[in-house]
């Protein structure tokens, strides 16, 4: 027994000292057959030892069609002997950065799955679940499990990649992969939040509110940066939780979108929160130099004078109120100022007349504010009657004294 491992052994050095590529399945064979007869002898076991680093020095690749065939024990190493390449030094650190950049791919794309996951679904939001779901699945399997591995290097196998580029390739594809998750992330999904959003103003402006109110929660959702689509979920939200409101008009305002000053400054008015009101519609004002928003400075400065009516600062409102008159809304937009201006009028004990007439000719029952106001012009018209009809007759006659001259 110990005369043939000794043999075997003296076959082992020659096999390794006068390599040829055309023996290297004997090598292999006659490996195993010296580690099946292996005893405890410590010269043959340290001769061994000696070989087996010449035997690694040789840096072959042992061919899968051996191992299919002779299915060897994991612990015979001899059987899984891979080409080492000088590139293969920094194999562990693109396997490691790959890991990474996989890892922040993955955490991209659940990000993304998540705001399709909170809204309801649709064609798009079905697809684009279904496409990220499959490149989460490929990300999380790429860097973490061994079938994932087995996938890659498979792939690179049959584009003909070699050996020691594959850690690099899998680094290239993470990256590729993360570049491409990032791309959508910040561009596409602006997109299709900025289409949820112009579907809803469709839908606000047929007065299919709770179509619309779906359309900007989607566009929300999908972009929580979507000023114009926090915008106009607060409009909606109005008549339904002003706090809701009041938190998406200040997300709106986060993005600096203008016109969010305007709808605080009015809730916040109404709710008797006179000088926040007045801070807000200021810096409306203040904005409003670097915007291009149609009718704005109408209805900031109607709200301001409005503010400064319930202040008791009727002359400040006055000459606020007179300034959005001469922004030249027509009178069915523009009739709230009227209605202010005529209460600002009778608070100074001028002549409101005209403004009232404007004002009902003009506002709207179906508005609550511009109903009061319609109430307010009727008493005053009922309380002023034999007034107004002896300055009518007054001028009537001295329109007929004119004409006889």
């Amino acid at each position: 027994m110990e005369d043939n491992l000794i043999k075997l052994i003296d076959i082992y050095d020659k096999s390794i000292s006068n390599y040829n590529p055309d023996n290297l399945l004997s090598l292999l064979i006659n490996r195993s057959n010296i580690q099946n007869q292996l005893n405890s002898s410590p010269e043959s076991c340290l001769r061994i030892l000696e070989l087996d680093q010449n035997f690694k020095r040789l840096n072959l690749e042992i061919p899968e069609e051996y191992r299919q065939l002779f299915n060897p024990e994991q612990s015979h190493w001899w059987w899984f002997c891979k080409t080492r390449h000088k590139l293969d030094k920094l194999d562990w650190l693109w396997n490691d950065i790959s890991l990474g950049v996989f890892a922040a791919a993955a955490s991209v794309l659940i990000d993304t799955c998540s705001k399709f996951l909170l809204i309801g679904p649709d064609i798009i939001s079905s697809l684009i679940l279904g496409s990220h779901s499959i490149l989460a699945v490929l990300a999380v399997q790429g860097s973490l499990t061994k079938k994932g591995q087995f996938i890659l290097e498979t792939l690179f196998k049959n584009l003909g990649l070699p050996r020691y580029l594959w850690k690099e390739s899998q680094l290239f594809f993470s990256i590729i992969c993360l570049v491409i998750v990032l791309l959508f992330h910040n561009y596409v999904l602006p997109a299709l939040s900025s289409y949820y959003t112009t579907r809803g103003i469709v839908y606000y402006e047929q007065g299919e509110l709770f179509e619309a109110n779906q359309r900007f929660k989607r566009a929300f959702k999908v972009d929580e940066t979507n000023a114009k689509a926090a915008y106009q979920l607060g409009l909606i939200q109005e008549s339904l939780d002003l706090d809701e409101a009041i938190k998406y008009y200040k997300i709106a305002l986060n993005s600096g979108y203008v016109p969010a000053y305007n709808n605080l400054g009015r809730i916040l008015l109404k709710s008797g929160e006179l000088e926040l009101a007045t801070v807000f519609l200021l810096q409306g004002m203040r904005e409003l130099e670097n915007t291009n928003y149609e009718e704005l400075e109408y209805y900031l400065l109607k709200n301001l004078g409005w503010v400064r009516l319930k202040q008791g600062r009727y002359e400040e409102a006055k000459t606020v109120l007179e300034l959005a008159a001469k922004v030249g809304l027509p009178y069915r937009k523009g009739v709230a100022s009227q209605c202010l201006l005529a209460q600002v009028k009778e608070n100074l004990r001028l002549d409101p007349q005209s403004e009232w007439q404007n004002c009902l000719a003009y506002a709207s029952s179906n508005n609550p504010d511009e109903d009061e106001w319609i109430h307010q012009a009727r008493e005053f018209y009922k309380e002023n009657e034999e007034k107004i009809w002896t300055d009518y007759n007054n001028s009537l006659d001295e329109f007929n004294n004119n004409s006889k001259r």
